[in-house]
């Protein structure tokens, strides 16, 4: 009996043992969910181990980040106890009703000052395979961190700011210019209004984001973990695609440095830092050889002040303000295919800086003011020496398919243009709008603007702005329908038929030339009055119409556009003291055809007119002199008039259009 008494009493000691232990982890759990609900900071510290304390209560606003991870409170139920050391205790309650109760693993340890069982750590709804979310001491541990990061950027100590960061964005950032990297932190914080901050954390490992509410978004807060959580990089997505935000602060302190060196490149003229730093097109084809003192940039002023920057898919555009004037950098992303295989972050390199004065009226491009002048004065010297190939060359695409690559272009070396008969250019006025540039000049007695764009980086011609009235004022159209009409008074004067047809509209062709062996007389000198000087134009859709000459003699061209290029549809001249009335050369030649007066093409027999009598009648011809030598030469005349040389106020129209 005394054996079994004796073993009854030791398992009775250690049942009470094991229920006072209970006991004390129950009430250790209770304190610590007490402190939980009621927010009681100090309660919290009191029945918590130093190392939780240290990092899940270690700021005033530790039990709000609590309230954010919703810890469960109030009447649980203990599922398990395990023992795990004797200072230590693996506790899992439940929490709530059945339906809805949520699974808690609290760690106990022993406080060695005072033996009290404290919560070391707890994690909600443990999993049995050891893939556990993250316990909420680490969870503290991160979103404190992050609230760290927050209150020590919106201070002033630029020290602090780079100490939260990991050596690498510290090394970013710790080279910006002190305005810059003020601006920074205003970006990456927003405007600095108080707001309530309800962080969202995502962990992986010894990498995490934060995410909190941001004045145009959402900032993104990247930390990892070392000794401590440090913040890695930090993004900023806007509240809808219109606005920039920021995807990267590591990437936009590269960014602004390399743009910091590139303008101290450029005021010291520094060839190498501006070709490590710029576009190889930028600086090959502008900064390599240009005279930047020509075009000087106040660097010292602009990194004093802050900046804007714009992100785009490739590019960024940096906007810094000096003297009420705007200086946009635009970056170009270098990134090659291979460096896009290899999952290689972009390089952003300056490929233009643009200058806005005047409130944004006048707008400068360095690269064009480099060029564009040379340009303009190239272009007038090609334009009043009639020199095509130098026109080609330094034109636009658009300029060059519509006007110089057209067949009719070769006309404009002997065709009359007033407006550019002095090689001498002056430069007057430059407006840079974009990749547009705007030079007006002064060329010979009268004002002209260039209209200049961008292909491939150099400024090329794309119109002469001509001050006008009564005609467009570009220079282009001009060309695009006077070249034509001129084209077709080449071919009227040498009675050049294929000419004809090549400068002339469907009606024209298919009713007049493709009917006739050759030109036929006109009953007006229309070659001469084609000569006249223009005296308006209109263009419009679907006729154009050239008016020569005055009232008293003058013509009346009506052009249609053909594909690419414009062709005569017909035309009308007038000349009181030779005409009784307006000669109409489409309806006239389609009724002289129609009533016998001129002969039709036979294709391969001599062409006869029958008379409404039956009579056949041979017209004249100069290659068969047999059929007509024995008529009376009056009767032949009024058979088969010969063609009278027009007077051709020049002889320019002699040159032959080439095929």
């Amino acid at each position: 009996m005394r054996p079994v008494l004796l073993l009854s009493v030791c398992a009775a000691t250690l049942a009470g043992l094991a229920g006072c232990a209970n006991l004390m982890t129950k009430q250790a759990i209770e304190r610590f969910s007490a402190g939980i609900e009621e927010q009681d900071l100090d309660a919290l510290r009191e029945h918590s181990s130093n190392s939780f304390e240290h990092k899940a209560l270690r700021t005033a606003a530790a039990t709000q980040d609590l309230r954010i991870l919703k810890v469960p409170t109030g009447k649980f139920r203990i599922e398990e106890v395990e023992r795990v050391s004797d200072h230590t205790r693996r506790v899992v309650v439940s929490v709530g009703e059945k339906q809805q109760a949520r699974r808690l693993e609290y760690r106990l340890t022993r406080d060695r000052s005072t033996a009290q069982w404290v919560v070391d750590d707890l994690t909600l709804d443990p999993l049995q395979d050891g893939q556990s979310p993250p316990s909420i001491a680490e969870q503290m541990d991160l979103l404190l961190s992050a609230r760290n990061f927050l209150d020590v950027w919106k201070g002033e100590d630029r020290d602090q700011k780079l100490q939260a960061c990991t050596q690498e964005l510290r090394e970013s950032l710790e080279t910006l210019p002190p305005a810059w990297f003020g601006r920074l932190t205003e970006q990456t914080l927003g405007d600095g209004r108080q707001r309530t901050v309800r962080p969202e954390a995502r962990m992986n490992g010894d990498l995490a984001v934060v995410v909190v509410p941001h004045p145009e978004g959402e900032l993104f807060i990247e930390l990892k973990k070392q000794d401590t959580w440090q913040v890695n990089d930090a993004a900023v997505q806007p509240k809808n695609k219109t606005e920039n935000g920021i995807p990267s602060i590591k990437k936009l302190a590269l960014t602004l440095n390399r743009t910091a060196e590139f303008l101290s490149s450029y005021a010291a003229v520094e060839r190498e830092g501006l070709q490590a730093t710029s576009t190889p097109k930028f600086f090959d084809r502008c900064l390599s050889a240009a005279d930047l003192a020509t075009v000087p940039l106040p660097v010292a002023d602009l990194l004093l002040d802050g900046y804007e920057l714009r992100h785009y898919t490739d590019r960024r555009e940096l906007l810094l303000e000096a003297h009420d004037i705007t200086y946009m950098l635009s970056l170009q992303s270098t990134q090659s295919e291979a460096e896009v295989q290899q999952g290689k972050d972009p390089r952003y390199l300056v490929d233009e800086v643009t200058i806005f004065e005047q409130g944004g009226d006048q707008v400068k491009r360095v690269s064009a003011m480099f060029l564009s002048h040379a340009v303009v004065q190239l272009y007038g010297e090609a334009l009043s020496q009639r020199d095509l190939h130098s026109l080609k060359k330094l034109s636009s695409p658009d300029f060059n398919a519509r006007v110089w690559d057209q067949e009719s272009a070769e006309l404009f070396t002997v065709m009359p243009l007033p407006e550019f008969t002095d090689p001498e250019v002056k430069i007057i006025s430059t407006i840079f709008r974009g990749d547009a540039t705007e030079v007006t000049v002064s060329q010979g007695a009268r004002a002209e603007t260039f209209v200049l764009a961008l292909l491939d980086g150099l400024p090329v011609v794309d119109d002469v702005v001509l001050p006008s009235t009564t005609r467009p004022t570009s220079l282009k159209r001009n060309l695009e329908l006077l070249l034509p009409m001129y084209a077709f008074a080449s071919s009227l004067y040498r009675e050049d038929l294929p000419g004809l047809l090549r400068y002339s509209a469907d009606g024209l062709d298919r009713i007049v030339w493709r009917q006739v062996d050759h030109v036929p007389v006109m009953e007006a000198d229309v070659v001469s009055s084609l000569m006249l000087g223009v005296s308006g134009i209109e263009s419009a859709e679907p006729w154009s119409v050239i008016r020569l000459g005055n009232d008293e003699a003058g013509a009346e061209i009506k052009l249609v556009r053909e594909g690419n290029r414009f062709v005569v549809h017909d035309l009308g001249v007038w000349d009181n003291n030779q005409l009784a009335a307006r000669f109409e050369m489409l309806p006239t030649l389609r009724h002289r055809l129609a009533t016998g007066e001129i002969p039709t093409r036979t294709y391969g027999t001599k062409s006869r007119i029958m008379q409404v009598s039956g009579e056949e009648i041979v017209p004249a011809d100069a290659e068969d002199a047999s059929v007509i030598a024995n008529d009376d030469s009056a009767e032949v005349e009024a058979a088969a008039p010969r063609r009278r040389p027009s007077p051709i106020e020049s002889a320019i129209y002699e040159a032959v259009v080439p095929e």
